[in-house]
């Protein structure tokens, strides 16, 4: 999807998930109820197949998008030991890297903007699972409850950020 387009607008809403929606309710009446929309069963099938067919493209589209939103409030986890790091004399080693391109320079202009920082910044929610970690790590009861939301896994949508090192920037510092 990135590719189809020279301008990339990812930062909005997922509007792609209405028409995906509609496509797939479309199939469903289609294939169970084609006297509804006055078609002969053979046309109601290959109806359906058509409008299935747009559902699971459609569908594809906004959960990439849904997709892109999550990963920029989320960072992947790297580590390497100091015996990981490749030692050459004609070149320096600075971690896992990709090619800049264009595109990347209009997706951090887009996270710049002041309209996307709620796609950018952590939600209430992250915060709250924060609070309630902190709050619950000594009182026995609670304790399990604080120690599967600060784990990093895949099942947790709520995991800490990793430690990243150096010291965070304060706002307004």
């Amino acid at each position: 999807m990135s590719g189809q387009h020279p301008v990339e607008a990812l930062l909005r809403p997922p509007v792609e998930l209405y028409s995906a929606a509609t496509a797939g309710m479309a199939a469903v009446i289609a294939a169970y109820a084609p006297w509804a929309l006055m078609m002969n069963r053979e046309l109601a099938w290959g109806t359906a197949v058509v409008f299935g067919a747009v559902a699971i493209a459609r569908g594809y589209q906004g959960w990439w998008i849904l997709r892109y939103q999550r990963n920029l409030r989320t960072l992947p986890e790297f580590r390497m030991t100091s015996r990981q790091i490749p030692v050459a004399r004609n070149w320096l080693y600075l971690g896992r890297g990709f090619r800049w391109t264009q595109k990347h320079t209009q997706r951090l202009w887009d996270t710049i903007k002041p309209e996307a920082q709620r796609y950018i910044e952590p939600g209430p929610v992250y915060e709250w699972a924060r609070r309630i970690e902190a709050e619950w790590e000594n009182k026995p009861v609670l304790q399990a409850v604080a120690k599967l939301l600060s784990r990093r896994a895949w099942w947790n949508p709520l995991a800490p950020l990793p430690p990243v090192g150096g010291r965070p920037a304060l706002h307004g510092v």
